[in-house]
């Protein structure tokens, strides 16, 4: 993967479609043995990922958030400022990725947001979705599913695959991610990209599944190497 030094990305324009109430923070910015996704569901059918319109998202803090957890962080960009939160008495049971397809001799930007579904973790019902800073280029992926997926069993952690700095070559920082379900079975949404390494796997504590989420994002670069999204953080609710 090389880098032609100079090149400028044009980014792609993606209507949008918030769900939850937006506001403007101001700021521009395991590996192997995956389990086979087996969706049995109380769930209605999954609404998939919206297109993406690169806002910052935020909604009000939960009373039930106990801890936060982070699943890895890039050299660039800044975390948003505040997290964007499931409604109360719902959770994360599904996930999808926006990731940019290899550019080949152009910049890469690889990994640039990701989405939560939430579900109410009583009746199943769909609350709608969550993610922070959605980034600027690219695609919404396959969504991931919890594996069984069922009300006992929410998304409680992750890792991401996240490449080093290139130095003069073309950088992409975070590139995936999969996630694990209460049961401790992982799942992958699909993404465009895999370079880089996969870091330590990081989980809510006990008795705590995810609720929330914050990203960290790299503002677009113009002429200069774009990463997007370098970040994911996580908020724990009690479950």
């Amino acid at each position: 993967m090389t880098k032609l030094s100079g090149v400028s990305m044009v980014a792609v324009a993606l209507a949008s479609a918030a769900v939850l109430q937006a506001c403007d923070n101001g700021a521009d910015n395991g590996s192997g043995d995956v389990a086979i996704q087996d969706p049995v569901t109380p769930f209605p059918a999954d609404p998939g990922a919206n297109s993406g319109d690169a806002t910052k998202a935020c909604t009000p803090p939960r009373s039930d958030v106990f801890s936060f957890v982070t699943l890895g962080t890039g050299s660039w960009g800044s975390w948003q400022a505040c997290y964007t939160y499931c409604p109360a008495g719902s959770f994360a049971y599904s996930a999808s990725l926006r990731s940019e397809v290899g550019q080949g001799a152009g910049d890469d930007s690889a990994l640039n947001g990701i989405q939560f579904n939430c579900y109410d973790r009583t009746s199943g019902a769909y609350m709608g979705f969550i993610r922070s800073h959605a980034g600027f280029w690219g695609t919404w992926g396959t969504t991931a599913v919890s594996n069984p997926y069922v009300v006992s069993n929410p998304f409680v952690g992750g890792q991401m695959k996240i490449e080093a700095p290139q130095g003069i070559d073309d950088d992409t920082a975070a590139n995936t991610a999969q996630l694990k379900a209460m049961n401790g079975v992982w799942s992958t949404p699909s993404a465009n990209t895999g370079w880089g390494s996969w870091q330590a796997a990081q989980s809510c504590p006990a008795g705590q599944a995810i609720c929330g989420v914050n990203t960290r994002v790299e503002g677009q670069q113009g002429t200069g190497d774009d990463t997007a999204l370098n970040g994911i953080a996580l908020a724990c609710c009690g479950f």
